[in-house]
């Protein structure tokens, strides 16, 4: 059986290249008669080696050149070269990974050449039907539609024409060789080489690794380190819910009694704004706590992350490890590495197709607190934090929106209590090693045995 791949490069350390990398070095080991061919989308050639041929789109590269311009970029994601890579491959099967607006010549191609058309969906947003039409179609035209997540499969199915549809979900996984949890005496050595000297044994480092796109909710992690920074906020002994001080962005500090704008007017905080009872503690500022992030600033979908470092006076607390990213991006090698320098990953995403961040900082032993709503809460072990959803703008889909005192809560539940860190580590490891890549490749492998024997 031959097969064509249409996904990022396998050579590459993006989430979607990492995903075919892991998922068809195991297939291929385990059925060395596949004969497997890319047609990879951003290729970087110093990345990493996969023992199959990946023929490059036309888009190699999102830097602009001397002109302004990017080359090859309406080639991005292959609407341009697939046709002609098909035709000269010939593929039995065509596997694509990605969103729907990407790739959209694949479904069509597939069709045309009579291929076995499998596309593998991380759905990220609920519901589907905002979507345009042509994005369904693709869907449609799949002889194989599956998801990552049972949520994912679960909103392709609130699709009209899509109810009775048998979609499976096969989880992605996480190389538990590579991520795994490194002795204390070497996180305290690892933390002093990547911080540069910065992050001391008395520091807790929360972490962050992701995208800077709006649906992540990046600025959150901006606010709740300003917030356990500078203790604005008090507890209630009663209820155990956290009222948060009003910031004003304009002067940048707690916004006076009598301004309030979230909360009545004249409120003092002498008492809990959600079940009145003056049993109260104010909050305790810890300058101890800072955010190490992996995240690339990008203006065009996502958060000015230099104007929420300068509006929330965070200079000395955050640090970026863009300023050391290498050539081509970090290796699951590099990853594994900065994971095991967080005390926790602080994980408030609005919608995820997965949420491998989260299962790989699991499978360091980190504990993570996350936003309790989209693909990444079916799996995640760690504090789950409430949310409230609110449409996404300029399309209707739903994003979930952390409330901002649970999430100190469960912040401080970590930070105060080394016991529950470590118990919640464990169980986190626990569940990681349940889903290592070796455990899906036999799913994978009875899936295309069953959907191709079905066609014939």
């Amino acid at each position: 059986m031959r097969v064509l791949l249409a996904t990022h490069s396998a050579a590459t350390h993006t989430s979607l290249g990492i995903v075919c990398r892991e998922i068809w070095t195991r297939l291929l080991a385990a059925d060395p008669t596949l004969e497997v061919v890319q047609h990879g989308w951003f290729h970087h050639p110093i990345a990493e080696e996969v023992p199959w041929d990946i023929l490059p789109t036309n888009c190699l590269t999102l830097e602009p050149g001397p002109d302004g311009r990017v080359a090859g970029i309406e080639d991005m994601y292959g609407d341009q070269s697939f046709r002609s890579v098909a035709e000269k491959v010939k593929p039995d099967v065509v596997w694509h990974l990605g969103d729907p607006y990407m790739g959209m010549e694949i479904a069509r191609v597939a069709r045309e050449l009579g291929c076995h058309f499998i596309y593998y969906y991380p759905v990220a947003r609920e519901p589907f039907n905002h979507f345009r039409s042509q994005w369904v179609e693709k869907l449609a035209a799949a002889d194989l539609l599956v998801t990552a997540t049972r949520y994912g499969a679960d909103i392709l199915r609130a699709i009209p024409g899509f109810e009775a549809q048998q979609i499976p979900h096969i989880y992605l996984g996480v190389d538990t060789q590579t991520f795994r949890p490194e002795s204390t005496k070497e996180r305290a050595a690892l933390r002093e080489e990547i911080s540069a000297g910065l992050v001391g044994n008395d520091t807790f480092v929360l972490g962050w690794v992701g995208h800077d796109q709006f649906r992540k909710q990046v600025w959150v992690l901006y606010e709740l380190l300003y917030r356990l920074r500078s203790g604005t906020y008090i507890r209630c002994g009663a209820c155990g819910r956290v009222t948060v001080r009003e910031y004003d962005h304009l002067s940048r500090a707690p916004r006076e009694t009598g301004r309030l704008r979230t909360y009545e007017p004249d409120y003092d905080y002498r008492r809990c704004w959600y079940c009145g009872s003056e049993n109260i503690k104010a909050g305790e500022a810890r300058s101890n706590i800072v955010l190490f992030t992996v995240m690339a600033n990008n203006l065009e979908v996502g958060w000015d992350l230099r104007l929420l470092v300068d509006t929330f006076g965070l200079h000395d607390a955050v640090f970026d490890s863009m300023h050391s990213r290498p050539e081509g991006g970090y290796t699951t090698g590099d990853m594994a590495q900065i994971y095991n320098c967080f005390d926790a990953l602080v994980f408030p995403s609005g919608a995820e197709g997965f949420g491998m961040p989260v299962l790989e900082a699991m499978a360091c032993g980190v504990p993570v607190i996350y936003s309790n709503y989209s693909a990444h809460a079916e799996f995640a072990v760690g504090r789950p934090v409430r949310v409230r959803l609110v449409p996404d703008v300029p399309d209707p889909s739903f994003l979930g929106f952390v409330d901002m005192g649970d999430l100190i809560a469960n912040t401080l539940a970590l930070v105060e209590d080394e016991r529950l860190r470590h118990r919640l580590a464990l169980r986190a490891l626990d569940k990681a090693r349940t889903m290592d890549w070796d455990a899906f490749t036999p799913l994978w492998q009875d899936l295309l045995a069953t959907s191709l024997g079905e066609t014939g």
